[in-house]
């Protein structure tokens, strides 16, 4: 902790970001002006994005229809119709 130093520093509450909820700004010295409260939502989303935060649904899409999946889901559905030819080939 330091002694003899004030910093200013802005806390946004329900952002109503997808990413966070909260967020904390700790304002420069040189800064006579504070952002505006849009400004700074931007500039949180960004810094998420730039954490690697933002690419974790594009990576779970990516991984859902890889190409192992798409050929094991047809394979299963190949052999459920199979079962069901042959079910009904010795049924009806």
């Amino acid at each position: 902790m330091l002694k003899g130093t004030q910093k200013k520093i802005i806390h946004i509450k329900n952002t109503d970001s997808s990413y966070f909820e909260e967020a904390y700004f700790v304002i420069r010295e040189s800064t006579n002006e504070l952002p505006r409260e849009n400004d700074m939502l931007k500039e949180a989303i960004r810094i998420a994005r730039l954490s690697g935060i933002g690419d974790a649904k594009k990576e779970r899409k990516k991984a859902f229809f890889s190409p192992v999946r798409v050929l094991s889901g047809a394979a299963v559905m190949l052999s459920l119709a199979a079962i069901v030819l042959v079910y009904l080939a010795l049924f009806a």
